[in-house]
């Protein structure tokens, strides 16, 4: 303690001599004896001081000399063992910001009610035994913080703040949100994250201030969630909505599924009171019907899915097994379970709709002399858990167990969370409408009319469309200018259409590769009904929504007229010959990095098999980087694997065999490449299977093993927490090694743990001190080489170079990722530069945006805008103290980065707007050096708050920006894969494009 006593006082007396008006004695072990002496020297010596941190020390109580700092604005004695708050708090009068987090305070202070000139209260992780029933709080708050503090209800104090801008009540208990919340009409920010919340109340509606609404972490209804999803404005027009009326309504899914031919449409016509029929043709693709029952009084509608069971149609059938639903698995007892595949049905309802999803498995065609229904049902419950409601055996045919079952059902969906629930009442009747309706699909404009007749406008009607297609009631995505046009009411139809192309001798003799100009003979086949015949634009539109369902992209033509695409699923079963050239013999001797994507049950951790279907999807995501992007002849993948390559020339090979995903890549800097392929990879997978996550292992560095068989592999999550308790080697437990490894040595180059280890690393570690003199020569080299009018900057790289600006480009997608969930509100890519002091809490800041694709700023796309994307901001100084950080990093690595992202607009520049970006790049090179500097700025090196971290930092700033500039210089929001990016118009089609040509 002596020494951090010590510490203290070179810090006040360098505090004293320059007139400075900040303390921070955080994280020192000292105690309220010694912090009385150091305060008293503070207070006779430092009149200056406004701002004082006390967090993390040894303090019990509040030290009297700490009221004699009559300037004080700003107190921060969080993570203390301080109990209670004295009144003489009071005598700070100038008081505007005081954070109490993690004390142990009990209840709330009566006398912070009397602290009139406090706007910023921060009493995060107290565990209150006890709350005030009248108002405790400061009356003028702007800011409010109270989560992970145990609530169960939100004290109604709170609900008296009206100037209250920011509310923080996340992780708490929190069962119910009071309709009071309607007189908060200042707030802007309200994080209800993390509670138990089952609804919502509609008055949160006429809050329309909010432009950040937190939610996750809730058993909220489907609807709701849905809404959610979209951003906050959605939501609140929901809510607004549903104020206005609203319907109850009852109702869930039935999914039918099993091998083709086993009787799931006879079942549900002996559901619905239909004649059997023998020999009934199979069912292709999906056929929905509606089945009403009764349990305990209340009636529920169940729309049927009975989907056909050849495997080329379960790539489809996936993207519509939801929850909360009841599935079927029907299976034939005379060919035994082990044909019926029964097991393999329940693991895929598993993989997509969640351990929550309720099963029935259903025996059928079992009449008289029939082979008796056996299964091993103690495994399969052993297995599944409560997924498996019961067995059962029917007769469609005599109707034997079919009004048993029928009532087993009406009772699993009873059960079903959220199977009762408002909807708007005027939302309600536009849907009971389009599901009477014998229409297949509408375009836009007759949905929209159907709306308006209901009473909804037309931002309403979109949000009636986007939130039943997020719910699975029709197809609808206004996001892609190709099929905003279009709205499918009957999936059935839809997928009957896409069989079709699976289907066809001809796609798949040519291994999935489907020329546009034989469209029309697969979906306008004259001996066809005319509800399966498709016009040309109906054709663009379904081969445009199989790229949004990842089952086929875009090829390169072969000629201008012969457009093409590949249907990945329909490719062949066996290696290309070019994979020994392209792979095997590619740059021998190269750095090599390996990691293996370990697929395991999200509830119980258990090994699991590769998803079913997942080398497909992959291809199709990954596409950008194949090969044959330029030529789909070079294109080198097959139905388990794929070769791939970035921008730098690292080259990967992605395998699957019965277990695992093993992704080998090599080149320079293999590692970049591999991070950025294996973070894909994981959140594709754990977005797409609800019911599975992803383990990745690092083959031991050892070698060990006989040539690699048997080799030994390391958890990365179970090193890094070694890494954390201090350990600096694990066991290798491969059966031929059992040595100990030096940890540094197994994870290497590999990926980031988190985004805090890039902030620190980059700033002040040996990154920056290694980098960033790199980064001065290599950027001097780039603007010779654009002004030599190289483009493609990156192939003219040497090999250092590339290394260089891979690895910053891994840290950018590091920090991107890292901030996925606000994405949804706002941009994550910008920078900010201090321009001055605004007042003693407040720094003026200049704030630019950059693109999320190019990584080039907005106002370098926009010549005839230079002040495009570039704003001027206010924050107050404790967000810039903990986002400081943040944004010095991000801003860093996007100014490094930039010499890479120019070469894609310099054509479009004029000479003289050209020689705006050399001086530009000539001034970042300058100030790249300046920038290891700042190992030495204590605001810019200061540990991230938890907080930070969990993106509130950064929905601040969306809310600030959102007041200048509501559509944040045009950026426009666009899917890429599982992920949200805000790119630049120009770029947009790269994500969003065109509808596909198909010559007539």
């Amino acid at each position: 303690m002596s020494k951090d006593f010590d510490e203290a006082k070179i810090r006040v007396q360098a505090a004293i001599k320059a007139r400075s008006g900040r303390l921070d004695f955080s994280f020192l072990r000292i105690d309220e004896g010694h912090l009385e002496e150091l305060l008293d020297t503070v207070a006779r010596n430092l009149p200056e001081l406004t701002d004082l941190k006390i967090s993390d020390t040894d303090i019990r109580e509040l030290p009297d000399a700490l009221w004699r700092l009559r300037g004080l604005r700003l107190l921060n004695a969080g993570m203390s063992a301080v109990s209670h708050v004295p009144s003489a708090i009071t005598k700070l009068s100038s008081l505007d910001s005081l954070s109490l987090p993690g004390t142990h305070l009990l209840t709330l202070p009566t006398v912070l009610s009397q602290l009139s000139s406090v706007r910023y209260l921060d009493l995060d992780a107290n565990n209150f035994e006890s709350l005030p029933t009248d108002s405790s709080f400061p009356p003028g708050l702007h800011t409010l913080h109270l989560g992970f503090c145990h609530l169960r209800e939100v004290p109604p104090g709170v609900f008296e703040l009206t100037e209250l801008r920011t509310l923080d009540l996340a992780h708490n208990e929190l069962t119910a949100l009071s309709s009071n919340i309607r007189k908060l009409r200042n707030l802007t920010y309200l994080r209800l994250s993390r509670n138990r919340l089952k609804k919502l109340p509609a008055s949160l509606g006429e809050l329309s201030g909010i432009h950040s609404l937190p939610l996750d972490g809730n058993p909220l209804p489907p609807e709701l969630l849905a809404a959610a999803e979209r951003g906050t404005a959605e939501l609140l027009q929901y809510l607004n909505a549903l104020a206005s009326g609203g319907a109850e309504i009852t109702e869930a899914k039935l999914v039918l599924v099993g091998e083709g031919a086993v009787g799931k449409s006879s079942l549900l016509a002996a559901f619905l009171d239909e004649p059997f029929v023998e020999d009934r043709d199979t069912t292709h693709g999906i056929e929905i019907k509606k089945l009403d029952v009764r349990h305990e009084g209340s009636d529920i509608t169940l729309n049927c899915w009975d989907f056909g069971g050849q495997p080329l149609y379960r790539p489809t059938h996936q993207l519509f097994f939801t929850k909360p639903a009841v599935y079927l698995v029907v299976w034939k007892p005379r060919e035994g379970p082990e044909l019926g595949l029964v097991e393999y049905w329940i693991s895929l309802i598993k993989d997509r709709a969640g351990a929550g999803a309720r099963v029935h498995v259903v025996a059928t065609h079992g009449g008289p002399g029939q082979r008796s229904a056996y299964l091993d049902q103690s495994r399969l419950v052993a297995r599944f858990g409560e997924m498996i409601v019961g067995f059962h055996h029917v007769d469609s045919k005599t109707g034997e167990g079919i009004a048993e079952l029928k009532q087993k059902i009406a009772a699993t969906a009873h059960g079903l969370e959220h199977v009762s629930r408002s909807y708007p009442r005027s939302w309600y009747d536009v849907l009971a409408e389009l599901s009477e309706s014998r229409e297949t699909h509408l375009r836009y404009d007759q949905f929209q009319e159907i709306a308006g007749k209901h009473g909804l406008t037309a931002e309403s009607a979109r949000s009636l469309a986007r939130n039943a297609h997020a719910l699975g009631q029709l197809i609808y995505y206004d996001d892609d200018p190709a099929l905003q046009d279009l709205v499918v009411l009957k999936a059935d139809w839809l997928s009957v259409a896409i069989g079709f192309v699976l289907d066809d001798p001809t796609v798949q003799q040519y291994g999935g590769l489907l020329q546009h100009r034989y469209l029309p003979q697969v979906w306008d086949n004259p001996v066809r009904t005319p509800r399966q015949r498709y016009s040309h634009g109906l054709q663009q539109m379904f081969l445009r929504l199989m790229e949004r369902f990842d089952l086929s992209y875009r090829a390169p033509e072969l000629s201008p007229d012969q457009p093409l695409s590949l249907v990945a699923q329909l490719l062949p079963g066996d290696p290309p010959k070019t994979l020994q050239q392209q792979w095997n013999d590619y740059k021998p001797g190269a750095e090599e990095a390996i990691q293996v994507c370990q697929f395991v049950e999200q509830d119980t951790g258990k090994a699991a098999d590769p998803p079913p279907g997942l080398m497909a999807r992959l291809i199709v995501l990954f596409h950008r980087h194949s090969l044959g992007r330029n030529d789909i002849n070079q294109s080198v993948h097959w139905q388990n694997g794929l070769v791939l390559e970035d921008r730098y020339g690292a080259r990967a090979l992605l395998r699957t065999d019965d277990t695992d995903l093993t992704v080998h890549v090599k080149g320079v800097n293999p590692s970049a490449f591999l991070n950025h392929l294996v973070r894909e990879i994981q959140t594709y997978v754990e977005n797409f299977w609800r019911g599975r996550r992803t383990r990745v292992l690092v083959p031991c560095p050892k070698n060990c093993g006989i040539q690699g068989v048997l080799r030994g592999q390391f958890d990365l999550d179970t090193v890094y927490r070694r890494l954390d308790a201090g350990k600096t080697t694990a066991e290798c437990r491969g059966p031929s090694c059992g040595h100990d490894v030096e940890i540094a040595r197994i994870i290497g180059t590999q990926r980031e743990k988190q985004a805090g280890n890039v902030i620190d690393e980059t700033m002040s570690g040996a990154f920056g001190r290694e980098i960033l003199p790199l980064l001065q020569a290599h950027t001097a080299e780039i603007i010779r080489q654009l002004n030599a009018g190289l483009g493609g900057v990156h192939a003219h790289l040497s090999d250092e170079g590339s290394r260089l600006f891979s690895r910053i480009e891994d840290r950018l997608d590091v920090l991107m990722r890292a901030h996925d969930d606000e994405a949804n509100d706002g941009p994550r890519l910008f920078s900010m530069d201090k321009v001055r002091s605004f007042s003693p809490t407040t720094y003026r800041m200049r704030l630019t945006l950059w693109c999320e694709h190019s990584k080039v700023p907005v106002h370098l796309l926009e010549p005839d805008k230079p002040g495009a994307g570039v704003y001027t901001v206010d924050v107050p100084r404790d967000w810039w103290v903990k986002a400081a950080p943040l944004v010095r990093t991000t801003s860093t690595l996007l100014k490094a980065f930039l010499p890479i992202g120019l070469p894609v607009i310099k054509a479009e520049l004029t000479d003289d707007q050209w020689k705006g970006v050399e001086e530009q790049l000539t001034v970042i090179k300058e100030s790249l050096g300046a920038a290891a500097a700042l190992g030495t700025d204590a605001e810019a090196t200061r540990t991230f708050e938890p907080r930070a971290a969990e993106g509130g930092l950064l929905r601040m700033l969306h809310a600030t920006l959102r007041e200048q500039d509501i559509t944040y210089a045009d950026l426009r929001k666009v899917r890429a894969g599982q992920r949200i990016l805000w790119v630049h118009p120009r770029f947009e089609h790269i994500y969003n494009p065109e509808p596909p040509r198909i010559p007539v």
